[in-house]
């Protein structure tokens, strides 16, 4: 368990302040607003406190990978108004709809870890994470496809429209699932060493893939019908889905015994 005095250790002061340059450098390069940084920050700080900067690093990967898929032929999506707005700079509520899952399963890993395994622990929070990269390289690459289908009726609805999915975008959410998912891997599980460290087998790769592509799916629903009904709000249906695919990651890799 993390212990108070842990805190002050002079790795973990050294690791939040790598945290605030982190915030600083999105920040700079427009990947997200003042306010968008500083909650990155409270939200990385919390996660290096209570596991590590590997698990921080995971996180910021979808970041970038997300900042990425937005800027891919950016200026086609703007002419078709499917585009992010302002450029793809996310603000605060879009960083609390992605990071706050993972957030709170990092505070809750060293419990989770003794009481179930580290592989609980390491999945759930790689599941999370995997969901909100699948989601968003859905988003920004469906919304370049030219047959995109409600996924609640089939029937064929322009692209951008909340709860369109198309080939292109089930792809790309599968290839996000999956490249967070190999980077857990090599970040919880090569790179992070004691007692939260990720065992390398086929449960721990697989799941979160699974997890985070299914993710995709509940996103998807919930955009055709709560969110499309103006019920939730984007933010809301990113929440849940992200939250829904973590704890069918838990609940797997604890049957499992991963």
């Amino acid at each position: 368990m993390v212990d108070a005095a842990s805190f002050l250790a002079p790795a973990k002061l050294l690791q939040v302040l790598a945290v605030a340059a982190i915030g600083v450098y999105t920040y700079r390069k427009d990947m997200l607003n003042a306010a968008g940084a500083f909650t990155a920050f409270t939200m990385g700080a919390l996660i290096v406190l209570f596991t590590n900067f590997w698990w921080l690093l995971l996180l910021f990967a979808l970041l970038g990978l997300g900042s990425a898929a937005t800027r891919f032929r950016y200026a086609e999506k703007e002419a078709r108004k499917v585009s992010e707005k302002a450029g793809g700079r996310r603000s605060t509520r879009n960083v609390v709809a992605n990071g706050a899952t993972p957030a709170v399963l990092a505070v809750a890993a060293p419990f989770l870890a003794q009481v179930l395994s580290p592989n609980v622990a390491a999945v759930a929070y790689v599941s999370a994470i995997a969901v909100a990269a699948a989601d968003t390289l859905a988003s920004e690459f469906g919304s370049l496809a030219t047959r995109v289908y409600m996924i609640t009726t089939l029937k064929q609805v322009p692209a951008g429209v909340d709860g369109g999915v198309s080939f292109p975008g089930q792809m790309a959410a599968l290839g996000g699932a999956a490249i967070v998912s190999v980077l857990g891997w090599l970040f919880l599980g090569v790179a992070t060493r004691g007692p939260l460290s990720m065992s390398l087998n086929a449960y721990t790769l697989l799941i979160p893939i699974a997890c985070g592509f299914l993710g995709c799916q509940i996103d998807s629903v919930l955009g055709a019908t709560l969110e499309g009904g103006g019920l939730f709000t984007k933010e809301e249906t990113n929440l849940v889905s992200i939250t829904a695919g973590a704890v069918v990651g838990l609940v797997l890799a604890a049957l499992a015994g991963a």
